[in-house]
This record gives structure tokens, C-alpha cells and sequence, in this order.
């Protein structure tokens, strides 16, 4: 019985830290000096950021007549986050050394209501002296915690100013910015491949910088033609020789 309510608590913090916390969705690259506001669109400490920077994406909004925002995680600068919460983890697991950040919960999770979610370093946690459990995992105890520490500065920045490329990563855009300017890339170009467009005629080297690797691939040879087939999940792409040859 024990074993399944702890089973039972796993899946439920694994479905409310999905839900509640923020999680990369995609990321931004710069094509212009711009600002980031830390608030809100046009709201808060606003910081310069310059062109061809690349940063992970948490959130999107829009603002005024129907524009986009999006919300970035700016590591140049940091914020303290400070405040009171709940976790399940014991105190003398507190005071081993951890390489996983603490989960410490806004309020104590009842199976409905979906409570602001931390990850925090463990030396930065103090215990408060104050236990508590709750319906249906009476067999574990909450431990009330007082928290503070210093994480990235998320910001919001207008989608004119940059690319936003959904389901990729920061690492992604900066690391094909660099191969296409080691490569003598146009710029025109450049601002192409990075906005995930593609065109017959473009060969596998610059599908890959556009799209990233395949999901799938299968080639075969007709007559003196090799033919490869690149399958992603928004669209198909079909090569001939090396060259893109349909889009589908």
C-alpha cells in the first residue's frame, strides 16, 4: 500500500510540475537592436538587447492590435525569488548534498488546483518547523520551507524584432547562426534558414540548418537518381541527388 501511494504521489507532481511551471517552448533570435521588458510588454526595467542573439522562449502573449510577445529567459542578468512553501522531500534528504534542484510547491498539492511550482537549490532552502499532510497521500509529509534565490530574468520582447521558432532551443538558433556565418551566409539567407523556411533547390546541409535532423529518413536509388525522403512532423521533404526536389 505504501508502494503505490508513492507511486500515486510521483505522478502527481510529475502532472503538476508539467502544468504549472514554465517550460521552454521555443526560442528567439534577435534580427534588430531591441528592448525586453521584465514586467510586461512596455512595462517594468526594460533591457537592450542587441542583433543575432538567441534565447530560450517560456511564454507568448499578445499585446495592442493582436501584436505578439514573447516572454524570454535572459541568463545576463538574474532576479531573487524569495518566499514560503511546501515539499515532499524529508528534512535529512535536505541536508545531503543534491545535484537536483528542490521542488518546493506554493501551496500543498490536493489533486485540483494547480500551485505555483519552484525548483530550488537545496542551500538556499530553511525549514520552518512545520509539518503537514494532506487527502490522498495522508503517508507523506509536507515540510513548510522558506525560500530564496537567484534565478534568470525572464523578459518580454515584440515578435518584430525577431525570429520565433517553436519546439526549437536557444542552443539550436545560436549554433546554426554560427555555421552559416562561418560559411559566408547572405544575410538574407541567414534570416531564411533561421525562420524555418525552405525551398526546392536547397540541398541537405541547408534543410538541416532550417529544420534541424529528421524524425525519420529512407532513401533508394531509381535509375542514376538517389532519392531521400526526410520526414518532420510539419512537413515532408523529398531530395534528389543531395537537392531538395518537393516539399510537401
Amino acid at each position: 500500500m505504501k508502494t503505490r501511494l508513492a507511486a500515486l504521489l510521483l505522478v502527481l507532481l510529475s502532472f503538476t510540475f508539467a502544468s504549472a511551471s514554465a517550460q521552454t517552448i521555443g526560442a528567439y533570435f534577435t534580427l534588430v537592436n531591441t528592448y525586453i521588458y521584465v514586467k510586461a510588454p512596455h512595462e517594468g526595467r526594460r533591457i537592450l538587447v542587441r542583433p543575432r542573439q538567441a534565447f530560450n522562449v517560456v511564454d507568448v502573449t499578445t499585446y495592442g492590435a493582436d501584436s505578439m510577445w514573447f516572454q524570454l529567459v535572459y541568463p545576463r542578468d538574474t532576479a531573487k525569488t524569495t518566499g514560503v512553501g511546501w515539499t515532499p522531500t524529508a528534512p535529512h534528504e535536505l541536508l545531503v548534498p543534491q545535484q537536483e534542484p528542490v521542488l518546493v510547491f506554493s501551496a500543498i498539492p490536493d489533486g485540483q488546483s494547480s500551485p505555483q511550482i519552484f525548483r530550488v537549490p537545496a542551500p538556499s532552502l530553511e525549514l520552518l518547523n512545520e509539518t503537514q499532510s494532506n487527502t490522498p497521500f495522508v503517508q507523506v509529509d509536507w515540510q513548510k520551507v522558506r525560500y530564496s534565490f537567484a534565478q534568470p530574468v525572464r523578459a518580454w520582447a515584440r515578435g518584430t524584432a525577431g525570429i520565433y521558432r517553436p519546439g526549437k532551443t536557444a542552443a539550436f538558433m545560436s549554433r546554426v547562426y554560427g555555421e552559416l556565418v562561418t560559411r559566408n551566409v547572405s544575410k538574407e539567407e541567414q534570416t531564411r534558414l533561421l525562420s524555418g523556411v525552405i525551398r526546392v533547390g536547397d540541398t541537405t546541409r541547408e534543410v538541416r540548418w532550417a529544420m534541424g535532423d529528421p524524425l525519420r529518413s529512407n532513401e533508394e536509388t531509381i535509375s542514376d537518381a538517389r532519392r531521400t525522403v526526410w520526414q518532420y512532423p510539419e512537413l515532408t521533404v523529398t531530395f534528389e541527388n543531395e537537392v531538395v526536389k518537393q516539399i510537401n
